[in-house]
């Protein structure tokens, strides 16, 4: 072989020793791999069984796993038979965790259910609040609503006045807010205000009363009297304080028992109005006229409307007058009606002594010229049989001729009536 060949072969060898100790350091850092990879394997089945084991631990217990361990170590001590005390203490031991393992499950379970309720309530709560809310807007949108129609009832005109009738009549509930408002807007104002408050009352104002010819009156006294102290009419009567209501019309309407002192009611008209017990002492009713079915007294043997002191001064009494009184007032031109002579005997004399007996046209004209008078009205000439001067009460005698007679006699000076 020649030197060339053998320089070729060594370096043939050269190159495979170089390729092994690259393989070499391959595999053996594959090995180091595979080392580590099993080591990492061994760690990872070591903590997990670890885990599992204190998984297992905490299930059972440390009493549980403790009797289990000692159950097991005494069967493998006692081949041939079963370890009584250990397997009672084992079965002990189970049922003591069950059972601590239910009372848990049950607190869990419980939970839940907790704060359900707690959060039911929670939403019942809020949802009370809300309809306290919403019935607080409601009720003050319907005071508002209330406000705004008494102002219509008082302030508005008659079309308003019985648009806000019509409102207040279609809901019972409204009817009673607005009568509670009136009564006390009646019995703490005074003037107009007060006879506004009135005549919307006796729009309003229950029917309850029964008045003459079995009409059916509305019972402002009934409205009244549970707004008053210990809801009894108080001595002299239920006081409206110095009324002003000139001109007004009272039909079909309960005023007994009610206190009108020093009222202006100046052409004032009352037809089927109860008046029993009521006091108009000290009250302009000049020009008023009182016409069928008024009642006068509560009952027989009482005293009726008391009209001490007032100026009646043009006024007319149509029906049946009662006992009513009339110490001290002002009759100059008041008509009264005479159809059988019982009705003004009731009176005592000193009312009607100086007074004129007409027949019922002459009488109806001679008590229109002296009102027009009254009222600065021209009025011309007075009618025949008509004084000039008449300071005392006109009669308007409804029976025969003979009656008149009967009348003047009443009405003498020489006449002897009873003065009861």
């Amino acid at each position: 072989m020649s030197s060339v060949d053998v320089a070729a072969e060594i370096r043939r060898l050269r190159g495979r020793i170089q390729d092994l100790v690259r393989e070499n350091a391959a595999l053996d850092e594959e090995l180091t791999r595979l080392r580590s990879a099993k080591w990492a394997l061994a760690l990872q089945g070591e903590v997990v069984a670890g885990v599992g084991r204190l998984g297992v631990l905490m299930w059972l217990g440390p009493s549980l796993s403790r009797a289990a361990k000692d159950w097991a170590e005494a069967v493998s001590l006692r081949s041939t038979s079963i370890p009584h005390p250990e397997t009672a203490y084992l079965i002990s031991a189970i049922l003591r965790r069950l059972i601590r393992i239910g009372l848990i499950a049950a607190v869990i379970g419980i939970f839940p259910s907790a704060l359900l309720v707690w959060q039911n309530l929670l939403i019942r709560s809020q949802n009370s609040y809300f309809r306290e809310q919403i019935a607080e807007m409601q009720q003050q949108s319907r005071g508002d609503q209330v406000t705004r129609h008494l102002q219509m009832l008082l302030e508005g005109g008659r079309a308003q006045f019985w648009a806000a009738v019509s409102y207040f009549s279609s809901r019972e509930d409204l009817q009673r807010e607005a009568l509670d408002r009136l009564g006390r807007m009646l019995l703490e104002s005074e003037g107009e205000g007060a006879c506004a408050a009135l005549e919307a009352l006796a729009r309003l104002a229950p029917e309850t009363g029964i008045g003459p010819d079995g009409m059916i009156l509305r019972n402002v006294r009934g409205v009244l009297l549970p707004l008053l102290e210990h809801r009894r009419v108080p001595y002299g009567g239920i006081p409206i304080r110095n009324l002003i209501c000139k001109g007004k019309l009272f039909y079909r309407v309960d005023l007994s028992d009610l206190s009108l002192e020093n009222a202006h009611l100046q052409s004032a008209r009352f037809s089927y109005v109860n008046l029993a017990g009521s006091s108009f002492s000290n009250t302009s009713l000049i020009a008023a006229e009182f016409l069928d079915g008024i009642s006068w007294m509560k009952a027989e043997g009482l005293s009726g409307t008391n009209f001490s002191g007032s100026d009646l001064r043009g006024s007319v009494f149509e029906g049946e007058v009662g006992d009513i009184i009339l110490d001290n007032a002002e009759l100059s031109g008041a008509m009264f009606t005479w159809a059988s002579g019982e009705e003004l005997r009731r009176l005592p004399s000193r009312y009607l002594k100086g007074g004129v007996c007409l027949r019922p046209e002459a009488a109806r004209a001679c008590h229109e010229w002296h009102r027009s008078r009254l009222l600065q009205v021209p009025a011309g000439e007075p009618p025949p049989d008509c004084p000039n001067a008449l300071e005392r009460p006109i009669i308007r005698v409804l029976g025969p001729e003979s009656d008149v007679g009967a009348c003047e006699e009443m009405v003498s000076e020489k006449a002897v009536l009873s003065d009861n």
